[in-house]
């Protein structure tokens, strides 16, 4: 990949992941003008989708009888995926109106939505068995496979068009996020409303960035609203709840007007940001470093970079026992000052790329 994606700019390279010997490398790009951030070499499309069709959630995947017993969405205090809900809702009045959700796990959304009247509710999701378990589950039409496909694209055409569509999460997987964009517009009335929910790169952890090739892309508002306008989306709404989260609703309109703000050096607050984020003014000038992550709900919240000193693996094994325990009691502190994990996103300027300890 050569080209942004939101605004069509020559990618300049920021940083590449090497595998051993150099056998294999994955570039990652940075956009100079809108500052996005995606992974320039990548799997092909068709892997993505047979990835999400049949492998991805294979280890956490939920029966008919836990999806039926899943709480509703109104129990998520402050969730990105409520106020999503609760932010199209307020835009469009669900009676008589049809609402398409793209992406849609295991149904509490749809289930949301048919609550609110919304006489037509479909959903696509890219798994098969969620797919399959919330089509049984809820009664409701869902199609498989990724949205821009073409059988997915015959399927949706049949219900007509779609006052509402709401995309929490799944915008950052999708292989060619302008033809997303294009498919979905010709699935909408003007004045019909989209509400986009994605990490924002303003404050995604560098880790989830520059490591996690899942997500393929890192997007600004500013990218965004550029591809929104370009297929007749203009930005109406933005009720992002922090720095690492984007949360806008858009309307399609005969002439959309732009007013996110331009940065003013996209490619240098990139750089600045990887740099920040992986601790790279620590990493040691020779030899090898570790890059530790410790995922959240595991345990810990944080991380740690140290040189290999202990040629010993006892030691080593002792020395991160102790760590560990520090890194544990760290993050307990970290989430009583910023409510959240700081490896995964934090919530306040206070800790927007806060180096990996």
């Amino acid at each position: 990949v050569t080209t942004c994606p939101l605004c069509t700019e020559h990618l300049r390279p920021l940083c590449a992941l090497v595998g051993e010997q150099g056998a294999a490398k994955l570039l990652v790009g940075g956009c100079p003008t809108c500052g996005y951030i995606g992974y320039q070499d990548r799997p092909s499309e068709q892997w993505m989708v047979n990835f999400y069709l049949t492998t991805w959630d294979d280890h956490i995947a939920l029966s008919e009888r836990e999806v039926k017993n899943l709480p509703s969405i109104t129990t998520e205090r402050k969730s990105s995926r409520r106020l999503a809900a609760e932010l199209g809702c307020a835009l469009v009045t669900g009676q008589g109106k049809a609402f398409l959700e793209i992406g849609r796990g295991y149904g509490q959304v749809l289930r949301y939505m048919k609550d609110q009247g919304f006489s037509t509710v479909v959903g696509v999701e890219n798994s098969k068995h969620r797919a399959s378990v919330v089509s049984k589950t809820l009664s409701v039409p869902v199609a498989v496979g990724n949205f821009e496909g073409s059988s997915v694209q015959e399927s949706l055409k049949t219900h007509g068009m779609f006052d509402l569509v709401l995309s929490h999460h799944v915008f950052e997987h999708v292989s060619h996020p302008e033809v997303f964009i294009s498919a979905l517009s010709k699935l909408q009335p003007e004045g019909g409303v989209f509400v986009l929910s994605v990490p924002d790169v303003a404050g995604e952890h560098a880790g989830y960035v520059a490591l996690y090739p899942p997500h393929l892309h890192s997007y600004s508002k500013y990218g965004i609203e550029i591809l929104l306008n370009r297929y007749g989306y203009e930005v109406i709404d933005d009720r992002s709840p922090g720095l690492d989260n984007m949360l806008i609703a858009a309307r399609k309109v005969a002439q959309p007007v732009a007013r996110m703000q331009k940065p003013q050096d996209a490619l240098a607050d990139s750089r600045n940001k990887l740099h920040r984020g992986l601790g790279l003014k620590d990493m040691p000038t020779q030899g090898l470093a570790q890059l530790w992550w410790l995922e959240p709900g595991r345990g810990y919240d944080d991380a740690r970079v140290t040189q290999q000193v202990f040629g010993v693996p006892l030691l080593e094994r002792i020395w991160w026992g102790a760590a560990k325990g520090v890194l544990w009691l760290k993050a307990k502190i970290g989430r009583i000052i910023a409510s959240h994990g700081m490896l995964v996103g934090p919530l306040s300027k206070r800790y927007t790329d806060a180096p990996i300890e």
